[in-house]
């Protein structure tokens, strides 16, 4: 079951099953709530810590680039475009979790419009399906009336623990490349090889298969994606990052011809501990 919820200025689009419950809010049209039996397995508003805690919760959209781009400026069809800066000299993590969204029947729709500070108009969508004990979440990026670069990619924020559980355990699925880095953290287009056994990683990855994040003791979550990099965060103590990407970090791979969509399909697969 499908409702839409007015929230204060927001409103929220909430997905039920029996035993299941998805809430996306049309602030940075989020994530804000994912409920797995009695297992919310997604860090919470009240962890927000101030000032930017819109980056530290929850799940958000990062189109129409994700990672940064560099200086803010970038290269397309033989023009410089400059982006607004918003992590010293760099832009970050996309345009849509600084944006307004709306909800559009059972989607949430951002409109990358004059003033998005994003130059080739367009917009983002995100189309979720709830199911019981799997949420499946296509994100779209689709092009207007220009010619344009793009990538997209999800950022959710995973509990550390759970009720019950030990610490959570990242399960990578091998072999895996990490994307090689100069001394000025810059990408060199170069990958390395990583041991799935690797833990301290902030990094962003080629992946052979789904990554599980297991709960000791409570379940696990499969995370699975039709695109071969994820990015993984996983040395803060707030919680655990596993963000499926369209594209390697600092680059837009993919060329939108004006009305071309670029789709990820991500899709979150819970097992309570006892059905393993």
């Amino acid at each position: 079951m499908d409702r839409v919820h007015d929230h204060g200025p927001d409103q929220l689009l909430v997905l039920e099953t029996a035993r299941s419950r998805a809430t996306f809010s049309t602030e940075a049209g989020r994530l804000t709530s994912l409920v797995f039996g009695a297992h919310q397995v997604i860090v919470g508003p009240e962890q927000q810590p101030p000032p930017r805690g819109s980056w530290f919760w929850g799940s958000f959209v990062m189109a129409p680039w994700t990672s940064l781009i560099r200086d803010a400026v970038f290269e397309f069809g033989g023009t410089t475009h400059r982006l607004p800066a918003d992590d010293g000299r760099h832009a970050v993590l996309g345009l849509t979790w600084k944006l307004p969204w709306r909800i559009d029947g059972d989607r949430l729709v951002c409109d990358l419009d004059q003033g998005s500070g994003w130059p080739f108009g367009g917009r983002v969508m995100i189309i979720p399906k709830l199911s019981e004990g799997r949420l499946r979440v296509v994100l779209r990026v689709q092009a207007g009336d220009r010619e344009q670069p793009a990538a997209v990619g999800w950022h959710p924020w995973f509990a550390r623990e759970l009720p019950g559980s030990g610490p959570v355990e990242l399960g990578l699925a091998g072999p895996v490349w990490r994307q090689h880095r100069d001394a000025d953290e810059a990408p060199t287009g170069l990958w390395q090889t990583v041991d799935p056994a690797e833990r301290a990683l902030n990094d962003c990855l080629q992946v052979a298969g789904p990554t599980t994040l297991t709960w000791p003791g409570v379940g696990s979550l499969e995370i699975a994606h039709d695109s071969p990099y994820l990015t993984v965060y996983s040395v803060h103590p707030r919680g655990i990052c596993v963000e499926p990407v369209t594209s390697p970090a600092e680059r837009m791979d993919h060329l939108l011809r004006p009305g071309e969509a670029l789709d990820l399909t991500i899709d979150l697969a819970w097992r309570d501990e006892e059905n393993h």
